[in-house]
C-alpha cells in the first residue's frame, strides 16, 4: 500500500468531525474511507485516542493512528537542534500504545519519521526492526519522505512494505517497486514470489 498525504483526515483534540459527518454528504465514507490520527503532534491521553478510534469506526471509517519516538514532531515547523532538545521517548512506550490501538480495531499504525529516518544525523534502523517485530509488518505504514528512505524499505522489506511518500516521488516509488527503475543496487533485483510458479 502507498500513501501521498490525499484522502486522510487529520483528527485532533477540538475536532469533533467524527461524531458531525454531515447528512447531505452520503459520499463522504467512499471519498474519506480513512482517517488518520497523529499521536506525536499533539498530546492526548492514550485512552482519549481509543475513544477517538471507535467514534470514527461507529462512523463507519477506518482508523490509521499515527505514532512515534520523537516529542514535538510534525508539521514541519521544528528544526533537528529543536527536536534534540526536547528529547524522545522510548520505543517500547509508542509500541504498547500501537498495539492498544490495533486491539481497539485500528485499520493500520502510521509511523511517524522523524527521529528515526527524518531530521535524524543517520537513520535510526533498529527503531523500523522493533516496531515490525512487535507489530507486524502488515500492520505498519512507514513515513519516508526523504528521496532516500523508501529505497531503504524496499531493499530491506520488500516491495510490498506501506509506505507513506511524497506525491512528487509516487512514480519513482512505483518503479522501483516493479523493478524497472531504481539505484544501481537495487535496479533489477526487486522482485516477489507468490507461490504459482511465477516471479514478479
Amino acid at each position: 500500500m502507498v500513501a501521498t498525504g490525499t484522502g486522510t483526515v487529520e483528527f485532533f483534540s477540538r475536532v469533533q468531525v467524527v461524531t458531525t459527518l454531515p447528512d447531505d454528504s452520503p459520499d463522504y465514507r467512499t471519498r474519506r474511507s480513512t482517517w488518520r490520527s497523529t499521536a506525536v503532534f499533539i498530546t492526548l491521553p492514550t485512552d482519549d485516542w481509543l475513544r477517538l478510534i471507535g467514534a470514527g469506526q461507529a462512523a463507519g471509517l477506518k482508523a490509521k493512528p499515527e505514532v512515534g519516538i520523537q516529542h514535538g514532531a510534525g508539521g514541519g515547523a521544528t528544526t533537528t537542534e529543536e527536536l534534540e532538545q526536547i528529547g524522545q521517548q522510548d520505543p517500547s512506550q509508542a509500541i504498547a500504545q500501537a498495539r492498544r490501538f490495533l486491539d481497539a480495531g485500528a485499520y493500520q499504525i502510521m509511523m511517524e519519521s522523524e527521529g528515526i529516518t527524518e531530521n535524524v544525523p543517520e537513520m535510526q534502523t533498529k527503531i523500523p526492526a522493533q516496531f515490525i517485530d512487535e507489530l507486524g509488518l502488515e500492520n505498519l505504514m512507514f513515513e519516508a519522505a526523504d528521496p532516500h528512505v523508501f529505497p531503504w524499505y524496499v531493499q530491506n522489506y520488500g516491495p510490498e512494505v506501506n509506505l507513506f511518500v511524497d506525491h512528487s516521488q509516487i512514480v519513482q516509488f512505483e518503479c522501483l517497486r516493479s523493478g524497472i527503475w531504481g539505484p544501481h543496487d537495487l535496479f533489477g533485483r526487486v522482485h516477489t514470489f507468490k507461490g504459482d510458479g511465477r516471479s514478479a
